[in-house]
């Protein structure tokens, strides 16, 4: 099962894979969860127990892909930004006000609320709190 797991990563397939064996030890365990082994049942396995690692796993995995389609568009989303306004940016996720990011990066306040508007509206954002979820999902910290 588990040279299994390693040959659909290779490939680019990574479904969840749940690994019965009638031989377990500490050593394969770990491999197989390094692996993304999603759980690890020994043999014989019971049919209750089976099903809830299952339905585990498929949450996870859907959590995971998620996650990720997230991470992707909130990195498509950072990757309109100019330059300026990454660095504006930075300047509202470390907190500053427009007159101290204005200070700065030596420009105006005035150019400042230009660029975070602009960012606000290429991230599709309405609140700081979101400009800095996306800021999140998309590793711009």
């Amino acid at each position: 099962g588990l040279h299994l797991k390693v040959r659909l990563q290779a490939r680019g397939v990574d479904p969840p894979a749940i690994l019965p064996t009638g031989h377990a030890d500490g050593a394969l365990c770990r491999r197989a969860f390094r692996q993304g082994a999603a759980d690890f049942l020994s043999k014989p396995v019971d049919e209750t127990e089976l099903l809830e690692a299952v339905q585990r796993a498929v949450r996870q995995h859907l959590r995971g892909r998620a996650r990720h389609a997230a991470s992707q568009q909130a990195r498509e989303r950072l990757a309109r930004l100019t330059a300026r306004e990454h660095d504006v940016l930075r300047s509202l996720l470390d907190g500053q006000t427009s007159k101290q990011a204005a200070r700065t990066l030596c420009i105006s306040a005035r150019t400042v609320e230009t660029h975070r508007a602009s960012l606000f509206t290429k991230l599709e954002a309405d609140s700081l709190a979101g400009v800095i979820r996306i800021a999140l999902a998309g590793e711009e910290v």
